[in-house]
């Protein structure tokens, strides 16, 4: 489970004020708003990056500024937007750097770490990727080798920045169905998103996020209003239930 009690983070030219939300064991959250709504911001509190000036975080019951950096590192698995360059990395290379906290610092990988590793890419269906540099990979199978790199290690909590962006529709539904399927695993999930169709079709629970704070939260179909919506992009916009399903488009 992850609990957040009246968070606020104060940057140089952000505020993120009050923020309180919960996401229980195999439900999967999305954050919704746009550019510069405090998504990210948000994430990097949750993982440990950003030191919070109010409010509680727990994970699990656990308070995590009363973890160890060890031990937050083993309970959240996090998969920002972007990261440093590893082009000249095998797949399997790179997914066992996943586990550095458990090889150490001048540790070398032993068998036993890299069949985590493979036994994490044949989870995600991608065991013929292994021997690949990632020079080779499409933009969806690195997502998807990114995305083991964070599984490998067993996190309890995961959080994903935006892991759809620059992704074609094929990969986009790929990314989501393995998400889905790793919430109903156990795996407590919180994704940052742009667009609130994806998450009309896979989450559990939504919330907007505006200037710092939160608009609305609470069930899929409670949020995706019309009027939350247009308030929350600034844009008239229509709604449109097809099968069961909410569907939000520009007016």
């Amino acid at each position: 489970m992850l609990k957040v009690e009246n968070v606020e983070l104060q940057l140089p030219n952000f505020h993120l004020k009050e923020i309180s939300f919960e996401v229980k064991e195999n439900q999967i959250c999305a954050l919704l708003g746009p550019n510069g709504s405090g998504k990210t911001s948000l994430l990097n509190c949750i993982a440990g990056i950003y030191s919070f000036q109010k409010g509680n975080i727990y994970l699990n019951d656990h308070d995590i500024k009363l973890l160890s950096s060890k031990r937050l590192a083993q309970l959240i698995g996090y998969l920002p937007q972007k990261m440093g360059p590893s082009m000249s990395y095998a797949v399997r290379e790179f997914v066992v750097t996943g586990l550095a906290n458990q090889i150490g610092l001048f540790g070398c990988p032993q068998k036993r770490h890299y069949q985590k590793v493979l036994d994490c890419l044949q989870t995600l269906g991608i065991s013929y990727l292994k021997d690949r540099f990632l020079k080779q990979l499409s933009g969806g199978e690195m997502q998807l080798v990114r995305l083991a790199r964070v599984l490998v290690k067993g996190p309890k909590i995961l959080l994903l920045d935006e892991p759809t962006t620059y992704l074609d529709l094929k990969n986009q539904v790929k990314i989501m169905n393995t998400i889905k399927g790793l919430a109903q695993k156990g795996i407590t999930t919180l994704i940052s998103l742009h667009d609130p169709n994806l998450a009309s079709l896979y989450v559990d629970q939504i919330v907007l996020l505006k200037s710092g704070k939160i608009l609305a939260q609470g069930a899929t179909k409670t949020v995706l209003k019309k009027e939350l919506i247009e308030e929350l992009y600034e844009m008239p916009i229509k709604v449109i239930d097809v099968d069961g399903l909410r569907l939000i488009v520009g007016d």
